[in-house]
């Protein structure tokens, strides 16, 4: 992580604002962001997304307008959308969690409140470079996955997700986990390819899992350069306890189920019939499917209290 420069430009701001994601009221958090950037006076931009539009698109819109801080105003699947339009820019993303999950901003230790997420914009402050995944075109900060965890989230429709948030998941992960078969897939990890016989196959950017306390260990981190294939062999509902009861210890690699192997450059993902593939929280295809990994592709900012320190704030108060 670096410190932030002292000497920098007037901000000017495009927030892209998830008017669905989460709980929130949307009329409600629009006036919120606008009132906190008219207190700074710092131009502002808000885009509404509609789920039918490009972002990326509509954010390199707004960099060739002069907007020289970009936030994603919503979900993981939000954020990644957002960051995928300022790759190789160098501009920083800031991340307002409005989401269900909210697995990057808890990763991260961005507050989860909008009212201190909008205050750590004008506050003290650190960026991380962080790394990221392409596939079909698609940035994804977080994690890409085939398996169980797809398929529970192709069983979930929106009004389930936004009545009952991360117990959704829950709820759709354990009926798939009554169910599961194990699933042939071929892997092919940089250099290397693996047969394996296994009940999912993820590769998480984040440690946190996203429920509860659970995490896939703390050899994983959103900005060591690579990503970590992780193949869960699980079979039985034993099975799945004991790796959970491992992922809420961090000890994800003591589980006799589960394997993990780094991937620096690209991943294949073949699987003996077609299975969906979810990034971010959303199914985004079938396998097969060829991930690019993308080494400290994006600076985010984040809080700053790091090992006691304090960074200092990015743009300067008028």
């Amino acid at each position: 992580m670096n410190d932030l420069p002292q000497t920098v430009p007037m901000p000017r701001v495009f927030v892209v604002f998830n008017p669905v994601a989460g709980h929130h009221h949307a009329a409600t958090t629009q006036r919120a962001i606008e009132d906190h950037f008219r207190a700074l006076a710092w131009p502002l931009e808000i885009y509404q997304t509609t789920g039918q539009e490009v972002v990326a698109a509509r954010v390199r819109e707004a960099l060739q307008r002069g907007c020289n801080l970009v936030a994603a105003a919503g979900g993981d699947g939000t954020v990644s959308a957002v960051a995928d339009g300022l790759i190789g820019t160098g501009v920083p993303l800031a991340i307002l969690p409005l989401g269900t999950g909210n697995v990057l901003a808890r990763e991260l230790g961005v507050p989860l409140n909008l009212a201190s997420a909008l205050q750590l914009l004008d506050g003290p402050q650190r960026l991380r470079q962080l790394d990221a995944m392409r596939a079909w075109d698609r940035l994804h900060l977080l994690n890409i996955s085939t398996g169980i965890s797809a398929l529970a989230m192709g069983d979930m429709h929106a009004g389930e997700k936004r009545r009952f948030g991360r117990l959704a998941y829950v709820w759709r992960g354990l009926r798939r986990i009554l169910g599961a078969q194990p699933y042939r897939f071929t892997l092919s990890i940089d250099d290397h390819t693996f047969h394996v016989r296994a009940s999912e196959v993820a590769i998480p950017n984040a440690s946190t899992i996203g429920l509860a306390q659970l995490s896939w260990g703390d050899h994983i981190k959103v900005d060591d350069g690579h990503v970590d294939v992780c193949i869960l062999r699980t079979r039985h509902p034993v099975d799945y306890a004991r790796l959970a009861w491992h992922a809420l210890l961090r000890q994800q690699r003591r589980d006799p189920a589960f394997r993990s192997i780094p991937a620096r450059r690209s991943i294949v993902i073949e699987a003996n019939r077609p299975l969906p593939v979810q990034g971010d929280g959303e199914v985004i295809g079938q396998t097969p499917v060829r991930i690019e990994v993308l080494p400290s592709a994006i600076p985010v900012i984040v809080p700053a209290a790091v090992r006691g320190g304090w960074g200092i704030p990015l743009w300067p108060r008028l």
